[in-house]
């Protein structure tokens, strides 16, 4: 039940109404299962009905509501208002009674300058208890960026969790079910 600092937002975060646990929204990828637990620090119980936003880059490193080069280094960190209405691969669930918000969507990209993360923010009532990122395991990241569509030339390279070090990021635990991937952490609020 250690808690996570808070991390950056980033600049593509907007908020989105709790909905659907699918927030692939049928783009192509390699399954992947989110599945975010929220806990009381205090005693390490489940919270139930917190809402839990995720939001994540698709294959091609691109973040839905925004059209930016993805090949070019992120010059502004603030937050980018949405230039269209797209919303794959992010979205925002309740908790279960035990404490879960389980997402069904596809295994992120990457772009320039950063590690293959996930980014999530909790929310009680009207108030944001914790915005962070995590990243994936890099066996896994190396695994999935050889596959199609993951494996298109592009200009720019990606780096591994190794030279984000000094971000501090936590990495999210990864396991299979069935044919998808499952990564999971508690969020200890």
């Amino acid at each position: 039940c250690a808690m996570l600092k808070d991390s950056v937002e980033g600049p593509f975060f907007f908020c989105t109404n709790p909905g659907a646990a699918d927030i692939a929204r049928g783009l192509p990828g390699a399954p992947l299962a989110i599945a975010l637990r929220a806990v009381d620090a205090a005693t390490c119980k489940p919270i139930a009905d917190a809402v839990i936003d995720v939001w994540h880059c698709d294959t091609g490193g691109l973040y839905s509501g925004h059209n930016l080069a993805v090949d070019e280094a992120i010059k502004d960190a603030s937050h980018t208002p949405p230039v269209n209405g797209d919303h794959h691969c992010r979205g925002a669930l309740r908790t279960d009674a035990d404490g879960i918000a389980e997402f069904r969507s596809i295994y992120p990209g990457y772009y320039v300058e950063r590690a293959i993360h996930i980014h999530f923010k909790v929310h009680i009532g009207n108030r944001a208890f914790m915005t962070n990122q995590a990243l994936l395991p890099e066996s896994d990241n190396a695994a999935v960026m050889a596959m199609a569509p993951y494996n298109r030339p592009r200009k720019g390279k990606r780096i591994a969790n190794a030279q984000e070090a000094d971000w501090g990021l936590p990495t999210m635990k990864l396991a299979l079910r069935q044919q998808t991937r499952l990564v999971v952490m508690d969020l200890a609020l």
